[in-house]
C-alpha cells in the first residue's frame, strides 16, 4: 500500500485534536492543581496556509433520565496501569503530531481492515487498540454485546444428492421470517404469462429484479402456490430491496451473476432449493481506557469513536482517521492529571445501526450520567473543507472560540439551532 500523503489538511486535523483537550479543561467547572501544566494549546500553531477541514462532532454529555433496567453486561477484568509521569511533557510541533495520526492510520488500513462490524477482523482490530490504550498506562477493559440482525440463506441440492456452492444472499426488508424448501422454478420477471400453468405449488420462484415491486412479484407467485422466493439482481452485484408490505412467504435477495448461473442450472435439471430468512446474533465489543484524577472527582469526560468499518472497505476515513486522531489525543494526555477522568471508547458495530454506543449509554447508571460532563466524539475527519462541531450550543461554542484562537474558521450546527438539542438530525444519520 502507498503511503498515504502528508498535506495540510492533517496538521489542521491535529491542530483540532490538541484543541479537543483544550476543550476537555474548559468543559469542567473545578479548578486545576496549580502544579499541572495548562491543557494543550501550548503544543499547537496556527496553521500558516489554507488546509481542507475535517469533519467532527462535539456532543453534550448525556442528561436525559437513563433508560429503566438494562442488564449490565459484565466487563473484562482491567489491566494495572503504569504510573504516571509528573514531569511537564515538552511541547510537540503540529507536524509532529501529524506524522504520528498517519503512522497509526497507515497500521491500521495495512494490518487491521476491514473491520466490518460484528466480525472476527473487528475483534482483532478491538485486541490491538486495548492493547495501545493499555500500553499508555490506561485502565482498559472490554465491553461485550450482542448484534441483532436479519439473516437470509439459500442452500442448494441436486437430485444426485450433490449440493452446490450456495450463493450470498440478503434478506429483503420487512420479509416474513421462515424457513421453505422446494423444487427451484425460474419465472423471469414474475408477470402474469410468466407463471407456469400448472401453478408453482410447493415450489421456490426464481425471479429477476425489474419492471414492478418486489411486493407484486412475490404476491404473484405465492398466489401461485410457491413457498418461498429468490429475486436476482437484474445490474451487476448483490443488491438491498425493501417491501411495502409484508409479504406472505420468505423472500431473499442474490446477485446478478448467481441468479444467472442458478437460472442456467435449473434449465438442466431438477434443482432443490432451501431458502431462510431470520435472526442472528453475532457478538461486538466497546474498547474502554480510563485515565483517573488524583482528585478523586467522578466527573468525567469521554473521548470516543468508532473503530468498526463498513464491508469491503479499508475505513481510511470513516472511521481510521477518528481513532487515529484519538489515540494521538490519548497519549499526549496520559500524563496529565486533570481535575475530572478521562474515558476513552472505542465502539463497536457502529456501521450498522450504533450498537456499541447504544449498548454503553442504555447501560451508563445514573450516578455515571450525572457525573458525566460531555462526550467528544471522532468520526470520518477525511471528509470535506469544513471543520464542523454538532451538539450543545455551550460546548460548540467553546470549541468556535478556541478554533478561532488557533486560526480555524470552525463552524457549528445542531439538531435544533433555537434549543440547541444535542444530536444528529435524521436526514443526516448514519454513516
Amino acid at each position: 500500500m502507498k503511503p498515504l500523503p502528508k498535506s495540510l489538511t492533517s496538521q489542521l486535523l491535529l491542530l483540532f485534536a490538541a484543541a479537543t483537550v483544550a476543550v476537555l479543561v474548559a468543559c469542567s467547572s473545578e479548578e486545576a492543581p496549580p502544579p499541572v501544566a495548562a491543557a494543550p494549546t501550548e503544543i499547537v500553531a496556527p496553521p500558516t496556509a489554507t488546509a481542507a477541514r475535517p469533519t467532527a462532532t462535539v456532543e453534550a454529555g448525556p442528561t436525559a433520565t437513563p433508560r429503566p433496567s438494562p442488564t449490565p453486561m459484565p466487563m473484562m477484568p482491567t489491566q494495572t496501569p503504569l504510573p504516571r509521569p509528573t514531569a511537564t511533557p515538552a511541547p510537540v510541533a503540529p507536524s509532529a503530531l501529524a506524522d504520528e495520526v498517519f503512522e497509526t492510520l497507515q497500521e491500521l488500513t495495512d494490518e487491521y481492515s476491514p473491520r466490518e462490524s460484528a466480525t472476527d477482523e473487528e475483534l482483532e482490530a478491538a485486541q490491538h487498540l486495548r492493547g495501545r490504550l493499555s500500553d499508555l498506562g490506561y485502565e482498559t477493559s472490554i465491553q461485550e454485546f450482542g448484534v441483532t440482525l436479519p439473516n437470509a440463506m439459500v442452500e442448494l441440492v441436486l437430485p444426485t444428492g450433490d449440493a452446490p456452492e450456495s450463493p450470498r444472499s440478503v434478506p429483503i426488508a420487512a420479509s416474513v421470517q421462515g424457513i421453505a424448501t422446494g423444487l427451484l422454478t425460474y419465472v423471469d420477471r414474475a408477470f402474469e404469462d410468466d407463471i407456469p400453468s400448472e401453478g408453482l405449488d410447493g415450489r421456490i420462484a426464481l425471479i429477476e429484479r425489474g419492471d414492478i415491486t418486489f411486493e407484486e412479484k412475490v404476491k404473484r407467485v405465492a398466489d401461485a402456490g410457491a413457498v418461498g422466493a429468490i429475486i436476482f439482481n437484474n445490474q451487476e452485484g448483490l443488491f438491498f430491496g425493501r417491501f411495502a408490505n409484508q409479504p406472505s412467504i420468505p423472500a431473499v435477495a442474490i446477485s446478478q451473476a448467481d441468479g444467472r448461473e442458478l437460472r442456467d442450472l435449473v434449465e438442466q435439471d431438477d434443482l432443490g432449493a432451501t431458502v431462510s430468512v431470520g435472526d442472528e446474533t453475532s457478538p461486538s465489543r466497546n474498547v474502554i481506557a480510563d485515565m483517573r484524577t488524583s482528585t478523586g472527582s467522578d466527573r468525567t469526560v469521554i473521548v470516543g469513536a468508532h473503530y468498526d468499518t463498513v464491508p469491503n472497505s479499508q475505513g481510511a476515513s470513516d472511521n481510521g482517521s477518528g481513532i487515529s486522531t484519538v489515540l494521538t489525543i490519548a497519549e499526549h494526555i496520559s500524563d496529565r492529571d486533570y481535575p475530572f477522568n478521562v474515558r476513552v471508547i472505542l465502539f463497536g458495530a457502529e456501521e450498522i445501526g450504533l450498537f456499541g454506543s447504544r449498548h454503553y449509554v442504555e447501560n451508563m447508571s445514573k450516578d455515571e450520567v450525572d457525573n458525566t460532563i460531555a462526550m467528544l466524539n471522532f468520526d470520518a475527519f477525511g471528509s470535506g473543507r469544513t471543520l464542523q462541531a454538532a451538539g450543545d450550543i455551550q460546548l460548540t461554542g467553546e470549541a468556535t472560540r478556541i478554533g478561532s484562537n488557533l486560526g480555524m474558521n470552525l463552524g457549528t450546527f445542531s439538531e435544533d439551532p433555537i434549543t440547541g438539542r444535542s444530536g444528529w438530525p435524521e436526514s443526516r444519520c448514519c454513516s
